[in-house]
């Protein structure tokens, strides 16, 4: 514990959740689990970073203040039919927590011997006859054509900032609210999220299982650097023998803020905010006493259509008019129940 405190120049403790078995370093005060929302965090020093991983070298920073935050929840709340009495925005704001999730980054030295099939653009230039409009025309064309020559060299450099998932769950926490742009990138600085109560999921991905997309951009980085020393314009069929010395993990912290509702059956519904664009993830559940109210208040009037079109018959007058209002009355009705009834059938959906 003290080892973790000194790599990462933070006063914090472990902790797991007892309802989703997350584990994470918490900066302040232990509370609800900001990812299930439902566990109260539990203090665990066994609770240990993967071995292979050092402390944080990069973070981006909360930049979506608490107007923007704000505004972002109630897009949210207003975009929910027959919203339940559980979801409004003053009360998700109250529980709002800030969570970093980490990806790994990676320094590398490499030394590699690597040969190729190096192709080298030339141009050509062909010249076409046509006769068009009474005489002949001459047309140029370009044309790119490429020589292919075997090369082979020498690689011995250090690659640093490459960049990998931490998270099981990265490619689901994406699409559901978009990247994280690097030109939020900066150093660093714990006094930031100490002074912020911040809540750091630890990796559920090990540096293991990290290393194959490591080596992709380690071996896409030594094609570029053949290229530029052969002065060439594409590669086919490239060969290496690398040696990895040096490497070094690291992690850069991307924030969330987390918090949640209830629905109309007491179920606790996470809702997850990107911290730099403001994008809201988080599944949708009405009110369906709501729309059943809503229902009988426009089947009421569907009678009531009903009965002024049967007087009118009786009346010998035209009552096709309040039969039509009659039916789509009917319709709005069945299809607010239908929609309420199809939204809360979306399971709850944990993002990370």
């Amino acid at each position: 514990m003290n080892n973790m405190q000194e790599r990462w120049h933070l006063d914090v403790q472990t902790a797991q959740c007892p309802s989703c078995g997350r584990q994470f370093i918490v900066t302040g005060m232990l509370s609800t689990c900001p990812r299930c929302c439902e566990g109260v965090l539990e203090a665990d020093e066994a609770v240990s970073l993967p071995s292979a991983a050092s402390a944080p070298e990069l973070m981006m920073p909360f930049s979506l203040d608490q107007a923007g935050l704000e505004a972002s929840l109630a897009k949210f709340v207003k975009s929910v039919r027959y919203k339940p009495e559980g979801l409004n925005t003053e009360a998700m704001m109250r529980r709002v927590q800030r969570v970093c999730l980490p990806s790994y980054t990676v320094t590398s030295h490499v030394d590699a011997r690597w040969q190729v099939q190096m192709g080298y653009d030339y141009k050509t230039i062909t010249h076409v006859e046509r006769y068009a409009n009474g005489g002949w025309r001459t047309n140029q064309a370009e044309n790119i054509k490429t020589d292919w020559y075997p090369r082979a060299g020498h690689t011995t450099l250090q690659y640093s900032n490459l960049r990998t998932a931490a998270m099981l769950d990265h490619a689901k926490t994406v699409s559901a609210l978009g990247a994280f742009s690097d030109g939020y990138t900066q150093a660093y600085d714990p006094s930031a999220l100490q002074q912020q109560d911040v809540v750091i999921g630890l990796p559920t991905r090990s540096p293991d299982d990290g290393w194959s997309d490591i080596e992709n951009q380690l071996l896409s980085h030594t094609v570029a650097d053949a290229v530029r020393a052969a002065g060439g314009d594409r590669t086919d069929q490239f060969e290496w023998r690398p040696t990895h010395t040096d490497t070094k993990w690291n992690y850069l912290l991307k924030p969330l803020y987390t918090t949640y509702y209830q629905d109309e059956d007491k179920n606790v519904v996470p809702v997850v905010v990107h911290a730099l664009t403001g994008a809201v993830s988080g599944t949708k559940h009405g009110s369906m006493s709501k729309a059943k109210r809503m229902a009988l208040i426009l089947t009421g009037l569907a009678v009531m259509a009903a009965v002024v079109a049967a007087v009118l018959y009786f009346m010998v007058i035209p009552y096709v008019i309040p039969i039509i209002v009659a039916v789509i009355l009917l319709l709005i009705a069945g299809w607010q129940l239908l929609s309420v009834s199809n939204m809360n059938k979306k399971p709850i959906e944990i993002i990370w």
